[in-house]
């Protein structure tokens, strides 16, 4: 080690450039007490922060404009958290220095806002907002979660996204959907409303919660402009598309825009991969949304029924009505029902060809006679199982789920496991996106 801690730092930078993704190795070399080694194999191992800003106290210790005092680790740095808290005043906030500070992070490319802590005054109407200024500072953001943030007014001029490739906004103000419309590469929506207030007490004992606190989601924003942006091929590259509400009142807008686009632009999501819609349809805008989305592309998919549907031959009626589009499902590996179950294998049969790929069925929980339901299960399980050769799991939102065992392509067991929400169900599961 003595004889590598001489050589020159050019020849030492790439000998642990060789290193960066062993991490057991790169920690090693922190420990040798060599301030370039160090400087240099930190860098490998710190791509990840959180850095708190507090619009407040401008002798932070956490403040960013410490945080980036090291060029080195700066530049290394490829994801951050962002915590803003305080009184952010576009008149009298050092805007450049915040600026400047961010100009530093040049290789970031992953940023989580969170803005719940914050409040945002406007004295200035020609001044930026703050969500302006950052993304102005980092244009090379491949992704961006935004959260709690309530600004002050709307945009001051259009910002150009075009690299931006996954956006996720929870509990904003939905006149920050207008921005997105200036990123036309995005693979990645998701957006989740409903009770921000509530939401963020549970996080915070110190309940200093100051940003959006309505209801709306935003899709009315977001598609209320849909001719043009179907027209121009802003929809032609996602992949995935979450929206959804943690309440069940006051979401008539947001479900009205859903429903208006899919039915005004069938097929205009030509590599949409997964859809993920928490909201309550009638059975024909399921049918409707369906019929927009089916395609050899669609490889997830759970769209929600009305809870008015409390009849099991009503909510059963989807099979009927929307049997034509399953055929286009191909690719179909993993669809969440808005029922309990089937009431026979010859509805389950409407489903086919998407059945024959099928590895994960997923249920809602049974309304009623829940005990008498539950008796059944393994049965039915092993029914659904000989309609869909490739399918592994079966399971119900109440945390009943079954894992299929075959043996030369006959079942040979059904065994209960642990329930866990898949992945692709929760709201920002893929918030590091270059792991995925």
């Amino acid at each position: 080690m003595s004889r590598f801690v001489k050589l020159s730092e050019e020849v030492v930078a790439s000998i642990i450039s060789n290193l960066s993704r062993d991490e057991k190795s790169l920690s090693n070399l922190c420990l040798v007490g060599n301030r370039i080694v160090l400087a240099i194999a930190r860098s490998y191992l710190c791509k990840e922060a959180n850095v708190h800003v507090n619009f407040d106290d401008q002798s932070d210790p956490y403040s960013l404009s410490v945080f980036v005092t090291d060029e080195l680790h700066a530049r290394s740095v490829v994801s951050v958290k962002f915590i803003f808290s305080g009184i952010f005043d576009n008149e009298k906030s050092n805007t450049s220095v915040l600026q400047k500070s961010l100009q530093k992070l040049t290789s970031l490319k992953h940023a989580h806002l969170s803005f719940f802590r914050m409040r945002e005054k406007s004295r200035d109407s020609n001044a930026p907002i703050l969500l302006e200024i950052l993304l102005q500072s980092l244009p090379n953001l491949t992704s961006i979660y935004v959260e709690g943030y309530d600004p002050a007014r709307n945009l001051t001029t259009p910002i150009k996204l075009h690299q931006l490739k996954a956006l996720v906004v929870r509990y904003s103000n939905p006149i920050l959907s207008h921005i997105w419309t200036s990123a036309p590469g995005l693979e990645v929506i998701e957006m989740l409303g409903g009770s921000s207030s509530g939401y963020y007490v549970t996080i915070d004992a110190e309940n200093l919660y100051t940003g959006y606190t309505g209801s709306m989601v935003g899709t009315k924003y977001v598609f209320e402009d849909s001719g043009t942006l179907v027209k121009t091929g802003y929809f032609d590259h996602l992949k995935r598309l979450y929206v959804g509400s943690d309440l069940s009142g006051n979401l008539h807008d947001d479900v009205e825009a859903i429903i208006h686009f899919f039915r005004r632009f069938p097929n205009s999501l030509p590599f949409l991969e997964e859809l993920v819609l928490f909201f309550h349809f009638s059975v024909e805008d399921y049918t409707t949304i369906l019929r927009a989305v089916a395609g050899p592309q669609l490889k997830r998919l759970r769209l929600g029924l009305s809870p008015f549907l409390t009849q099991i031959a009503d909510r059963n009626s989807i099979f009927h009505y929307s049997s034509p589009q399953w055929d286009k499902c191909t690719s179909l590996k993993e669809l969440w029902l808005p029922i309990a179950g089937p009431e026979s294998l010859k509805e389950i049969g409407l489903l086919q060809p998407a059945m024959n790929i099928l590895t994960h069925l997923y249920f809602e929980h049974p309304f009623r006679d829940r005990d008498e339901f539950v008796k059944n299960q393994e049965e039915l399980v092993k029914l659904l199982s000989s309609c869909a050769p490739l399918l592994e799991i079966v399971s119900w939102d109440n945390g009943d789920v079954f894992g299929i065992i075959r043996e030369d392509s006959e079942v040979k067991l059904v065994s209960k496991q642990t329930y866990v929400k898949p992945k692709w169900q929760r709201f920002a599961s893929s918030v590091k996106w270059w792991d995925s």
